[in-house]
């Protein structure tokens, strides 16, 4: 049987998962591996064509292909995320399977701690998730190994593009829309500015728009409705020049989420060289060294405060590159991939 690979998820959707998926894609082509994987979505919500486009763009045909029904007897690595019930229905296959677990959401990876014994090992994109994972387990069944989120490129910015038309400072945000991301949290954060500091950025969400209803009504509701624009999802192929046009502009990536597996686009944001104001959650101190990057507590206004005004008055243009190199470059992502079958 040839060395056949294939993730399995749930839904097609524009998320960080998708984009993992092409990153991994990308990996491979830029080191030159002669190797190419397997998607199966089990559902299209409206992502499955965008991500074919991407792959289609970006020549990954020899590195990534989307699989419509997949004969699992031809495969020997089943990556299933987040996807429990593919793992319960499919018991035959659990030697070859690999729990991979991306969700912020505590209930959402429940699931762990009922997969079937013998499977092929449970998989992290970072080392802070992997030991939460680990805390989680009943009786640490099993160690989480780590299989880390790569930027396969490092961007550079074309400062023929033309700026995003807000003023310098600006805040911006891209991604779900929800309580776990906290995202109503910016809104509170940013009237405070206004009646303490005198400051009255405008915050420009951009996501899922049927998960911005939410969002605009609180904004009305506290009298932020005129400081709120909002964006809906960026394709993937645009989502750099999205951001190569706010770092331009002056903007200041935002986030108040309770957790995250990672941070993608934290990480794409960083990479941009705009300063970065973030919740003091684990996956947003991992970036603190790349620099220009300011903590914040949720809920206490005040150290949002002092965090924006260190932002703004953060006036390095680096693209952090060596924090590229250390932590996010595509050889990384290549060790630990080879670590997970030797």
């Amino acid at each position: 049987m040839n060395d056949k690979t294939i993730f399995i998820y749930c839904w097609a959707t524009m998320g960080g998962v998708e984009r993992v998926l092409l990153n991994r894609a990308e990996a491979f082509k830029i080191l030159g591996c002669d190797f190419r994987f397997d998607v199966h979505f089990l559902h299209d919500c409206g992502g499955l064509s965008n991500f074919k486009s991407y792959i289609d763009q970006n020549h990954l045909d020899n590195h990534i292909r989307v699989v419509n029904k997949p004969i699992l007897d031809d495969y020997n690595r089943i990556f299933v995320i987040d996807t429990p019930d593919f793992i319960h229905n499919n018991p035959e296959f659990s030697s070859k399977i690999f729990a991979e677990c991306h969700s912020g959401y505590a209930e959402n990876r429940g699931y762990l701690k009922t997969i079937p014994e013998g499977i092929a090992g449970i998989i992290a994109p970072s080392d802070h998730f992997a030991r939460t994972i680990e805390s989680e387990l009943p009786n640490q069944k099993y160690r989480v190994s780590i299989l880390r989120n790569t930027l396969p490129q490092f961007p550079i910015i074309d400062k023929a593009i033309q700026p995003l038309p807000w003023t310098k400072g600006f805040l911006f945000y891209i991604g779900r829309i929800d309580y776990l991301k906290n995202v109503g949290e910016i809104l509170n954060a940013c009237l405070h500015l206004r009646l303490k500091y005198n400051l009255d950025p405008i915050f420009v969400a951009v996501g899922h728009e049927p998960e911005q209803g939410n969002l605009r009504h609180h904004a009305a509701k506290i009298g932020m409705d005129g400081n709120l624009a909002l964006l809906p999802s960026i394709p993937f192929h645009n989502t750099n020049y999205f951001l190569q046009a706010a770092a331009l502009a002056g903007g200041i990536y935002v986030s108040a989420s309770k957790a995250e597996s990672f941070g993608l686009s934290v990480a794409e944001a960083l990479v941009m060289g705009v300063p970065l104001v973030l919740s003091n959650i684990p996956a947003h101190r991992a970036f603190v060294e790349a620099g220009g990057v300011f903590l914040f507590d949720n809920g206490k206004h005040d150290s949002f405060g002092q965090a924006m005004l260190n932002a703004l008055e953060w006036n390095t243009t680096s693209q952090r590159s060596d924090y590229w190199q250390s932590n996010l470059a595509p050889h990384h992502f290549l060790s630990d991939w080879n670590k997970l079958f030797n």
